[in-house]
């Protein structure tokens, strides 16, 4: 048990080592008398009658005491264990925030930059299709796009609604390479797969009737407009060319500035997170510390 425990008694006229033990709560004065810490003044004075006033007795802790203090001990030690798993715990979480923080703000880096180059090929694909509304071959403007672009579709659609003079430059074209150049799109591929190669006459909705009609604009202007909700060739030639990319761009925009604003809602509760569970380490911490000092002093 620690020395911290004990007191210090000076004797003074008509003390007796009965009266201190009773004084201090021991049951028997000898206690007192053969402490180790009395050793020097035991030997000083031989006989307990002998003490003098002045001299100075060491006591230690009396048996309730020593109850009390074994009772602290294993009720600090209990809280230390509960309190360092805890502080562990804390200490991990803070790993699992730092975490997340990096990713989320590995995840917001990466939307901004993917937005960036999404909208920056979109704006290309835009002066493509400007560049288109002259006189270039549709056929193969709209082979390349299949190849180079996951909107496509809509920008092939979109080049549709150009002039009647723009689709007259795509010139004739075999029933084999217009399949090869819109296989990738669903509807379309449809339509051309069910034109007979060896019958021209064998073809089915508002598809052309004929095998001339693969040469005129109808046949493309029915072809992307089926690939587009059905809409009329009417409706598609007044409209302005690139209107889909247009929207494309706003709306990706907009989706990803939501996204990136949720994404920073969640970067800054998890930093609050972690300033608050940083607060918690720090308290934990400290109460660590004053446990294992007051253990010390007991043990």
């Amino acid at each position: 048990m620690s020395d911290k425990l004990n007191r210090t008694h000076k004797v003074i006229k008509n003390d007796t080592l009965s009266g201190m033990a009773k004084k201090y709560g021991h049951k028997d004065w000898k206690t007192i008398w053969n402490a180790p810490e009395n050793k020097s003044i035991v030997s000083k004075r031989k006989k307990p009658e002998l003490i003098q006033p002045g001299d100075i007795f060491i006591i230690p802790p009396n048996e309730r005491e020593l109850k009390d203090v074994e009772q602290r001990i294993v009720y600090l030690n209990n809280i230390r264990n509960k309190d360092a798993a805890a502080y562990k715990e804390l200490l991990e979480y803070v790993k699992t925030l730092e975490a997340k923080i990096a990713g989320l703000e590995t995840s917001i880096d990466d939307e901004k930059s993917s937005t960036a180059e999404f909208l920056k090929t979109q704006k290309d694909n835009l002066d493509e299709l400007t560049n288109f509304a002259g006189n270039i071959d549709l056929a193969a403007a709209i082979a390349n796009m299949a190849a180079s672009s996951a909107m496509a579709a809509k920008k092939g659609y979109d080049l549709a609604k150009g002039s009647a003079s723009v689709l007259k430059t795509t010139g004739i074209i075999s029933l084999k390479v217009a399949k090869s150049q819109i296989l990738t799109w669903d509807n379309a591929a449809k339509i051309v797969n069910s034109l007979d190669e060896e019958e021209p006459d064998s073809v089915i909705g508002v598809i052309a009737e004929s095998w001339l009609k693969m040469t005129s604009p109808s046949f493309w202007a029915n072809t992307y407009v089926l690939m587009k909700d059905g809409k009329s060739w009417s409706e598609a030639s007044t409209a302005k060319v690139g209107d889909d990319i247009k929207k494309i761009m706003k709306d990706h925009l907009a989706a990803s500035q939501q996204k990136v604003a949720k994404l920073e809602a969640q970067l800054k509760a998890a930093k609050n997170d972690l300033a608050s569970t940083q607060q918690l380490i720090a308290i934990a911490k400290e109460r660590l510390l004053q446990q294992e000092k007051e253990l010390k002093d007991l043990v």
